[in-house]
C-alpha cells in the first residue's frame, strides 16, 4: 500500500470515528429510558386494544381489527407529534402559550354549545375526532409553567400568586367541568398545584388550595345527580349489578376473574362477557382478565418508570420554566394514569378518563405523546448543558 493510499485511509478512519462518536452524543443527549418506557407502554396498548375490542369492532363494522386499525393510526400521528415536539426548543412555547391557552378556551367555550354528545357530555368536536379537553392538558401545563416563572418573589404574595392562579385555573378546568368532565378538571388541577409546589409556593397558600379543590370535589357530585348516584354506587358497588352499579360490578369482575396469571389475550368474552367501554376507560380491568395481577402490576411498574423519568427530567431541567413545564406534564400523565387504575379497582368512584398510552383514543394518544416529546426535549437542552446548576423542587438550585 501506497503512503498516500495509507493517510486516505487512516482519514476515512478517523471521519467515521468523528461521526459515530458524534451520533452516539446525540443519541445520548436523548432520554432513552423514558422513551423506552413509553415504547414498552405503547406495545401493551395495542394488542389490548384488539383484546378488548375485537368482538365490538366485528359487531360494528364486520372486522375484529376495526378499533386496532384507528388506534395504530393514532399511534402512528402521536409518534410524528412526539418527535416534532422534541425537536422544537422548548422555550418556544414559552412564547406561544399566552395564545395557546386563549385558542384553547376558545374551542372549550364552543364545544359546550356545538360539541357532539357521548355519553352525556359534549367533549368532542369535528366528527368526535378533536376533544378540546385533551389538548388543554398540555396547553394549561405550558402556560402555567410560563406564567409561575416570571412571579420571582411575588410567588410569597397571596394576592400575586394563589388568586391569580385560581383565576386561571377555574377558567380551563371550570369549562372542562361544565362539560361535564369532573375527572379531567381535577386532573388540570392536580398538575397546576403540584407546578405551584415545585415553583416554592408557601404552604399555606398550597394547603388553602388543597382544601378548596375538596370543596369543589364536593360541590361537583352535588351539583350533578348522577355523580351522587355513582358516588354511592362505589360506595356499595354489589348493591345493583345490574342497573347504576353494572359498570363498577363488570369491571371488578374481570379483574378478580383473572386471578394471579390471568386467562390469556382476548379471553375476556369467553370468561366474564361485556365490560362497558372495555377498550377506553375500562382497559385495565382487561389487562387484569387476560394477564392478571402479573400484567396488572407491569403496566403498574411502567407508569412509576415514567413518573421517576419525568421527575427526575424536572430536576434536572437548567432553569424555572423547563422543570415547572416537565414537572406539569409528568403529574399529569401521573394523576390520570392513577385515577383510571383506581377506577378500575373501585378503590375510587368511577371516572371517565383514559389509561395514557394504552387505551383506545385520537386526541388523548396525540396529546400524550406531544407532552413526552416536551419532556424529552427538556432532557437533550439539559443534558446539553451540565455546567449550568441543576433546580430542586423547591425552584432553587441543587446542590
Amino acid at each position: 500500500m501506497s503512503l498516500t493510499a495509507a493517510i486516505n485511509s487512516a482519514q476515512s478512519f478517523n471521519h467515521y470515528r468523528k461521526h459515530n462518536r458524534m451520533r452516539t452524543t446525540l443519541l445520548a443527549r436523548y432520554d432513552i429510558r423514558l422513551a423506552g418506557v413509553v415504547a414498552a407502554l405503547l406495545i401493551v396498548g395495542l394488542p389490548m386494544v384488539f383484546s378488548a375490542s375485537h368482538l365490538l369492532g366485528f359487531q360494528e363494522s364486520g372486522q375484529a381489527t376495526y378499533y386496532l386499525e384507528l388506534q395504530i393510526r393514532w399511534v402512528l400521528v402521536g409518534l410524528a407529534a412526539m418527535v416534532v415536539f422534541s425537536v422544537i426548543p422548548y422555550h418556544f412555547w414559552r412564547r406561544l402559550s399566552p395564545l395557546a391557552i386563549a385558542v384553547n378556551v376558545v374551542l372549550l367555550v364552543y364545544v359546550l354549545f356545538r360539541g357532539a354528545e357521548t355519553f352525556g357530555a359534549q367533549r368532542t368536536l369535528a366528527d368526535g375526532s378533536l376533544q378540546p379537553s385533551e389538548i388543554a392538558k398540555l396547553v394549561n401545563a405550558m402556560y402555567v409553567a410560563y406564567w409561575l416563572s416570571t412571579l420571582k418573589w411575588k410567588l410569597q404574595d397571596f394576592w400575586y400568586s394563589l388568586v391569580p392562579l385560581g383565576l386561571i385555573i377555574s377558567v380551563v378546568a371550570g369549562l372542562v367541568f361544565l362539560e361535564p368532565d369532573l375527572s379531567t378538571a381535577v386532573i388540570l388541577v392536580i398538575s397546576t398545584l403540584t407546578m405551584f409546589w415545585t415553583a416554592g409556593a408557601p404552604k399555606r397558600q398550597i394547603i388553602a388550595a388543597g382544601a378548596l379543590l375538596v370543596v369543589l370535589m364536593a360541590i361537583g357530585l352535588i351539583a350533578f345527580p348522577y355523580r351522587w348516584v355513582r358516588f354511592l354506587r362505589f360506595t356499595h358497588p354489589l348493591d345493583d349489578p345490574t342497573g347504576d352499579g353494572y359498570q363498577i360490578y363488570r369491571m371488578l369482575l374481570a379483574m378478580g376473574n383473572g386471578g394471579l396469571f390471568g386467562h390469556g389475550f382476548g379471553s375476556l368474552p369467553d370468561t366474564v362477557g361485556i365490560v362497558p367501554a372495555s377498550h377506553t376507560d375500562a382497559i385495565f380491568a382487561v389487562i387484569g382478565n387476560d394477564f392478571g395481577f402479573i400484567g396488572c402490576a407491569l403496566v403498574v411498574f411502567l407508569f412509576m418508570a415514567l413518573t421517576q423519568r419525568g421527575l427526575r427530567i424536572a430536576e434536572q431541567a437548567t432553569d424555572m420554566f423547563g422543570s415547572l413545564l416537565a414537572t406539569g406534564i409528568t403529574m399529569w400523565l401521573a394523576s390520570q394514569a392513577l385515577m383510571n387504575i383506581a377506577s378500575a379497582a373501585s378503590s375510587i368512584p368511577f371516572t371517565g378518563v383514559p389509561l395514557p398510552f394504552i387505551s383506545y383514543g385520537g386526541s388523548a394518544m396525540i396529546a400524550n405523546l406531544a407532552g413526552v416529546g416536551v419532556l424529552l426535549n427538556i432532557a437533550r437542552s439539559s443534558s446539553g448543558m451540565k455546567s449550568k446548576p441543576r433546580l430542586a423542587p423547591s425552584g432553587r438550585a441543587a446542590s
